[in-house]
């Protein structure tokens, strides 16, 4: 044989090759359907059920886990069931807890001056306005 004829074999038996991988893949995807279209069909119903099966078990377990995290955060809320008793009350230290604490009409009026006119001016408008009706001062003194 000539060196030249080998080299057409070769190439040849390769093309040979790769023209039998390639009708392999099709054989098993399009060839295979059109031929077997029952078998196929079957196949594809039972890797679909195995698939279905093995989601539904991983899906039980994220359900399972979730409830374990549930129970435990409801284990850690539920540890005060005592009744709590009141020891005592302590005076208040700043400025806004006194306000609020000890001035209750202070609070009921900045309530209705809110309620009243909300829409139309801002909280500290209100604020100062409800501050100034409670003490007896105008609402332009001393701010």
């Amino acid at each position: 044989m000539q060196p030249g004829q080998v080299i057409i074999y070769s190439i040849t038996l390769l093309a040979v090759a790769t023209a039998f991988l390639f009708f392999r893949k099709v054989y098993r995807d399009w060839v295979r359907k059109i031929i077997f279209p029952k078998k196929v069909l079957e196949e594809e119903r039972e890797e679909n059920r195995k698939f279905n099966e093995l989601y539904q078990k991983n899906k039980q377990k994220e359900l399972m886990k979730r409830q374990e995290m549930l129970c435990e955060s409801q284990k850690d809320t539920q540890v005060y069931k005592e009744d709590p008793e009141i020891v005592g009350i302590s005076k208040p230290v700043g400025q806004w807890t006194k306000m609020v604490m000890m001035s209750g009409g202070f609070m009921q009026r900045l309530a209705q001056l809110i309620k009243r006119e909300g829409g139309k001016k801002g909280f500290w408008e209100l604020f100062v306005k409800a501050q100034a009706s409670t003490q007896g001062k105008h609402k332009g003194k001393g701010r």
